[in-house]
């Protein structure tokens, strides 16, 4: 339960200003290709070994299931414990290796590989955690707290970046300072995130008062998202010195989390204990009630099979354009600085659509509509992407990169809301850990099988523009055929993946439809009734009032009045006598 003196109001606001804070080091695999150049130096690795090791960090990032068995049977405290050791040692061993410790210098690079598979897997278990969280304490404004969340979670590379331009080219400190970070957040969250205070904080929230302090919250965020794009976009053109990139970004960012944690804004308007809710006088209307569904009950759903393969296209597809991006700029014939604004474009389009979706899935949810209709959007955006990208132009580049970093940023926010609708929270943490095995696998099959590929093919001389240097000659692909395969395969793709969220879309409908129906019918049959009297026919007019009958023959016996004595009545007819 919350603490006596602090009411659930506030215990939710400190909850959200955790789990931001966990969040903001939950994208720090992100931040793998800032280092890696040095990595591979430093090791004197192939370029086939350092892809193994970005291979490990994604597998440990994507498969999960553990950690949600871990958090949905002990609470997010003790997952955040787990990660703090997996996340610690992975880095800390790393700095290790790279000089910290003498006996651990020049270790085999399949060691680098399990250094990195720990960190990876100790962001998948903090992010677990943060999204079961966020779903059990804010359940009427869920969209908005998980687009918040997630946009920590893209803006957390773009803090891990200008921390290694500050320290530059100290590589050790740079990991030390991670290390530290992330170990430290794990540490905050572990301490706070107590399973009792979040059901209480749960229970009592209030969406209408809740929503305009969600949209300030949210508004620091895109605030901080652009003044990243600002830094990325000026120090493309011209370098802003690196300690000044580094303290505003720490400002900004504790500028955010103390907006967070007012007490006086967060426990009302009298800074006090919340105020008990009268009973409203109109009884609300009957909702579709959501049974929470166990892992395995969930799997053998057709929808959260449907679902599984809408993050499968939609990310494996994000992905290949992220992964590809300096590719398909040279492709189009953009030039090095061009390569990089796109890289920002695509981190500010990917960090707003995270917020924008959020806020969008609560609005829709509001009017009745499904969430996963939302992710048919996003699958026609990203399919639209890809086919805008087909002329390898420099303006359909920039558009790709826009759509595409989007529709990733958005189906990242809405697949666990849609999770948590069709399945419930109790079991939340395994199932939204089984969904992300999607992300891992199509960004495997996506980058490093399909666009590999498809591009060594149509990387054939006469296509290609070639740079010699001292390592020697590379050759890359030029003109609209170098990705166009890849890019038709990612549409189609995604145009399935909208069909998939219509007909989720339209099986959720009826289940509501069904739910409404039965709860208003268990409402009808709860509801107290009149005492029943069986309905009385009135007398017709063919009736025999006997009783009467019965009393006129009595006093006709003695002769009416009127009649002189002379009148008789004999069952029922009277006798004329004279």
């Amino acid at each position: 339960m919350a603490s006596s003196d602090t009411p659930p109001t506030a215990c939710r606001w400190r909850i959200l200003a955790t789990v931001i804070v966990v969040e903001s080091v939950g994208g720090l695999m992100y931040a793998f290709g800032i280092y890696s150049a040095r990595l591979k130096s430093k090791f004197s690795l192939s370029q086939e070994q350092l892809d193994a090791i970005s291979i490990s960090s994604s597998l440990g990032s994507n498969v999960g299931v553990h950690w949600g068995l871990l958090t949905d049977a002990a609470g997010p405290s003790a997952a955040l414990c787990a990660a703090l050791v997996a996340g610690g040692g992975g880095w800390l061993l790393l700095w290790s290796a790279l000089g910290g410790v003498s006996g651990l210098r020049g270790l085999p690079w399949a060691y680098l590989c399990a250094f990195a598979l720990l960190q990876g897997t100790a962001m998948c278990g903090s992010d677990v955690a943060s999204m079961t969280t966020i779903a059990k304490a804010f359940p009427q404004n869920r969209g908005r707290a998980t687009g918040l969340v997630k946009a920590m979670v893209g803006l957390s590379a773009a803090l891990a970046a200008n921390v290694y331009v500050a320290v530059e080219p100290a590589l050790r400190l740079y990991v030390l300072l991670i290390a530290g970070a992330y170990v430290g957040a794990c540490a905050v969250g572990a301490a706070r995130l107590r399973a009792g205070d979040i059901l209480a904080a749960g229970a009592r929230e209030r969406p209408e008062d809740d929503a305009p302090r969600l949209a300030s919250i949210l508004a620091r965020v895109v605030g901080l998202a652009v003044f990243y794009l600002a830094l990325q976009l000026a120090n493309a053109f011209a370098p802003v010195p690196a300690a000044g990139r580094y303290a505003t970004g720490a400002c900004a960012v504790l500028a955010l989390v103390g907006g967070v944690v007012r007490p006086a804004a967060a426990a009302g308007a009298g800074g006090g204990r919340a105020a008990p809710l009268a009973a409203p006088l109109v009884a609300p209307a009957p909702k579709a009630p959501v049974r929470s569904a166990t892992a395995l009950e969930a799997y053998g759903s057709a929808d959260f099979w449907l679902l599984w393969f809408v993050c499968f296209a939609v990310c494996g597809s994000g992905t290949v354009v992220m992964n590809n991006l300096t590719q398909i700029a040279k492709a189009a014939g953009i030039a090095t600085k061009g390569a990089t604004v796109l890289v920002a474009l695509l981190s500010i389009s990917n960090c707003l659509c995270r917020v924008a979706a959020g806020y969008a899935s609560d609005r829709t949810a509001a009017r009745g509509v499904p969430r996963s209709a939302l992710l048919a959007a996003v699958s026609v955006a990203m399919a639209g992407a890809h086919l805008l990208g087909l002329p390898a132009s420099k303006g359909s580049v920039y558009v790709l990169s826009v759509l595409s970093g989007g529709a990733y940023g958005a189906v990242a926010t809405v697949h666990p809301l849609v999770a948590a609708d069709r399945f419930g929270v109790a079991h939340l943490g395994a199932i939204y850990a089984s969904i992300t095995t999607a992300n891992g696998l199509g960004s495997y099959l996506g980058s490093n099988v399909l666009a590999a590929r498809l591009y060594d093919a149509a990387n054939a001389p006469g296509h290609q523009v070639c740079e010699s240097s001292a390592r020697g000659t590379s050759c890359d692909c030029v003109g609209a055929r170098c990705f166009a395969d890849t890019f038709l395969v990612c549409a189609a793709l995604n145009g399935a993946a909208a069909l998939c969220c219509v007909v989720l879309a339209r099986r959720e409908a009826r289940r509501r439809t069904a739910g409404r129906e039965e709860a208003g019918a268990r409402v009808e049959a709860a509801a107290p009734r009149a005492p029943y009297y069986p309905p009385v026919a009135p007398p017709s007019a063919d009736a025999v009032d006997f009783a009467r009958l019965a009393s006129d023959d009595e006093s006709d016996a003695e002769g009416g009045p009127g009649d002189g004595g002379h009148g008789r009545r004999v069952g029922g007819v009277r006798l004329m006598l004279g």
